[in-house]
């Protein structure tokens, strides 16, 4: 049979037919179509990893953030923070403050002195071979009558042609020509030791010295007559007295310096 052939109840008939299969067959169809609530979930979760999966993403994605926070505050510490400048090391500095600690010591030792004294400091610390070398006749002498022709009571015993007390010190007072050595020069005599012209007398003429000693028995004993080369420390200049003969004293006595090592 055709569909062509049918009449309007057989066409009536055969479409409520198919609308009787369709809906018959809906229910069955459906089971298929529609979406359970179970699948989408399973569906979803094959998707979307879960959160064990995820852990190692957040955990570097922290990271990164921790890391690029710490470059962008490094610089700014960087720069912020000061320049500490390196200590010099102790042998470059030790140098330099031994000589200012001996320009100090030295400057306490000669504040207050006579302007003539000034200064003997620095040149005590020379070297020996520095000093101008002299050679004279030295002879020994002392403050009684057989030297000087006065004796103890005498207004002038004791007193040298500068106006200072005879003395056998560090620094003694010796008897020169002040036309070679003027009054206040200060001699080093082999020998002897360290001493400043402060008197003159009638047989001390050119290059002889007279160096004075306590007593006469001394001079026999510990000097006599001799040919010596002398160092000139500093050349006087012409004037001495007991405050600069006190000063002098005292700074030579300061130093180490033994004048008999020549």
């Amino acid at each position: 049979m055709s569909v062509g052939s049918l009449s309007r109840p057989q066409w009536v008939g055969f479409i409520l037919l198919i609308i009787l299969a369709v809906t018959a067959l809906y229910p069955l169809e459906g089971s298929f179509l529609r979406d359970k609530p179970e699948q989408r979930k399973s569906e979803y979760m094959s998707v979307v990893p879960s959160t064990s999966d995820t852990a190692p993403v957040q955990e570097g994605t922290a990271i990164y953030a921790a890391r690029s926070r710490e470059e962008s505050v490094q610089p700014v510490q960087a720069a912020s923070k000061p320049k500490v400048q390196q200590a010099k090391p102790l042998q470059q500095v030790a140098p330099a403050a031994k000589q200012a600690t001996a320009k100090r010591q030295t400057a306490v030792k000669e504040q207050a002195v006579s302007a003539e004294i000034q200064g003997i400091t620095t040149l005590l610390r020379r070297d020996i071979k520095n000093y101008k070398s002299v050679e004279v006749t030295a002879t020994g002498y002392y403050a009684g009558v057989e030297s000087t022709g006065k004796r103890p009571g005498d207004k002038a015993y004791g007193i040298t042609y500068s106006g200072v007390k005879v003395k056998r010190d560090t620094v003694s007072t010796i008897a020169a020509d002040p036309r070679v050595f003027p009054i206040g020069t200060i001699l080093l005599i082999p020998g002897y030791g360290y001493g400043v012209v402060a008197d003159t007398g009638s047989a001390i003429k050119g290059h002889k010295i007279d160096l004075y000693f306590d007593t006469k028995n001394q001079i026999y004993k510990e000097w006599g007559k001799k040919k010596v080369g002398v160092r000139v420390i500093r050349t006087g200049t012409g004037k001495f007295n007991e405050r600069m003969m006190s000063d002098l004293n005292r700074l030579v006595k300061a130093e180490t310096r033994k004048p008999q090592a020549l």
